[in-house]
């Protein structure tokens, strides 16, 4: 069993305490890599990919099964006319542990009154009003022992980001919004800008239109037309208790 880090944006961290998200979706790098499809340059690999998990059994084309025993982490192998590339995903396996690098700050008001606090947490907010200069550390230099959040991975699938299905997307931790006027159940939208794409609307019908935008709204523009490859975990989530977010405002 091993331990990586994971980088997660602020809405995301919220939802993995909220306990809305259980899934993430992460671009496979290496079915970009050297496949060329439809005349453009850098398409993601055409055919489906073998996907091999440590520990597995697998049957080859003469019926005798083996014990998948050649890798320590899901591996997807790609392979067509102008490419022949394995994957190996990086964040593991399933039963190995993630451990989740959000924004942050370390304190240290005094001997006693000195910690880690969270831009996702309930006083995050207060943090930054209650202090003009107040400056947020980025995700990705936070150090292992400021880590509040560890995620035990359950499954790992190679698919398509178009190929999501509405339940996948809700458990993405996109977030619901009601109507007075309206019985129905929507979802946000988290890049009204994009008119081609979205409209200008707040929220959308379907989740999967919700997740989409989400990706576009981190990965850029239209981003999710692309369809790429990516490494879809599903993971059970544990929050220390004890983590140091507990320091009070000063008066």
């Amino acid at each position: 069993m091993k331990s990586r880090g994971i980088l997660f944006s602020t809405p995301m961290v919220k939802a993995l305490l909220d306990g809305t998200k259980t899934q993430t979706r992460r671009v496979i790098k290496d079915s970009f890599n050297g496949c060329w499809t439809g005349g453009v340059q850098g398409h993601p690999c055409p055919n489906d990919p073998i996907v091999f998990r440590p520990g597995e059994v697998i049957t080859d084309e003469e019926g005798n099964q083996q014990v998948v025993d050649f890798t320590d982490v899901v591996e997807a192998h790609f392979h067509c006319s102008t490419m022949d590339k394995t994957a190996r995903c990086p964040y593991g396996k399933v039963g190995d542990r993630l451990w989740v690098r959000e924004t942050w700050a370390f304190l240290d008001i005094g001997p006693e009154d000195s910690g880690y606090v969270y831009r996702a947490s309930e006083n995050g907010e207060a943090w930054e009003q209650n202090d003009p200069s107040w400056k947020w550390k980025p995700s990705i230099f936070m150090p292992r022992e400021a880590c509040r959040i560890t995620l035990e991975i359950t499954d790992i699938r190679a698919e398509r980001l178009l190929s999501i299905s509405e339940e996948d997307a809700i458990t993405e931790g996109i977030e619901k919004i009601s109507k007075e006027d309206s019985p129905m159940t929507f979802w946000r939208n988290y890049s009204p800008k994009d008119v081609e794409s979205f409209g200008r609307f707040n929220s959308v019908f379907m989740a999967q239109e919700s997740y989409w935008s989400l990706w576009d709204s981190i990965n850029g523009k239209q981003s999710y037309l692309v369809n790429p490859w990516v490494w879809a975990i599903t993971f059970k989530v544990t929050v220390n208790e004890k983590a140091p977010d507990t320091l009070q405002i000063p008066s």
